[in-house]
């Protein structure tokens, strides 16, 4: 991914909502990546392939970004990596919110799509959506040999299939893609970010208490 600078030196203020509306009423989402580092924080952090102790055997979308979702959704991460560097390293937590279009309070249906681009799989999505995605799922992994899985209702660590269903319409026009994850330190929900664009520059802050850039 090319590189781009995302903001400068920022204080830290916790981004605490998960949805929030923007001045053009465009619903806004928030997103958390947590970074470890072996001695000090660098300036600028680069957001990349991400450590989130994810299990072996998951492979993410190699197309976009992927962070958390919300702080609820990294609680388990965060607290993990906060032990981990309290002794030796230290801790980068990347906090920033994503432009959405309509916020849809209720279950994501696919005619919703169209204006709402931000699918949260599988809690905030119908069964109308889940089907279809299921259904697309494991045809994919058919044809690659694999068995069938009940993503995403379940976990699946096959999870580079995002990249073709961001390629399917009506799928393609979403710009972030949440899924739940069992990483070796609890639940988690992760987020890919496929237009990166879409990121509220002027929200990203990092913390805790740094003066550092970002890039992705």
């Amino acid at each position: 991914m090319e590189c781009t600078h995302l903001v400068g030196p920022h204080g830290i203020q916790q981004v605490t909502t998960e949805v929030s509306n923007s001045e053009s009423n465009s619903s806004q989402i928030g997103a958390v990546s947590v970074l470890r580092f072996p001695g000090e924080v660098p300036d600028p952090v680069v957001l990349g392939a991400p450590n989130f102790y994810q299990k072996e055997g998951l492979i993410l979308p190699k197309k976009g970004l992927t962070v958390m979702y919300g702080h609820r959704g990294s609680s388990n991460v965060l607290r993990a990596s906060m032990l981990e560097t309290s002794n030796s390293g230290s801790l980068a937590i990347v906090s920033f919110k994503v432009n959405v279009g309509r916020w849809n309070p209720n279950k994501q249906k696919l005619e919703d799509l169209e204006d709402s681009f931000f699918i949260n799989l599988p809690s905030r999505s119908s069964s109308e959506l889940m089907n279809d995605v299921n259904e697309k799922w494991n045809a994919w992994l058919a044809e690659e040999g694999k068995p069938p899985e009940k993503f995403p209702r379940e976990t699946s660590n096959n999870m580079y299939l995002l990249d073709k269903l961001i390629e399917t319409p009506p799928y393609n026009k979403a710009v972030a893609i949440a899924f739940d994850v069992v990483t070796s330190v609890g639940a988690a929900k992760f987020m890919t970010i496929f237009d990166t664009s879409a990121i509220d520059t002027e929200s990203v802050v990092v913390g805790p208490g740094l003066d550092v850039g970002v890039q992705i």
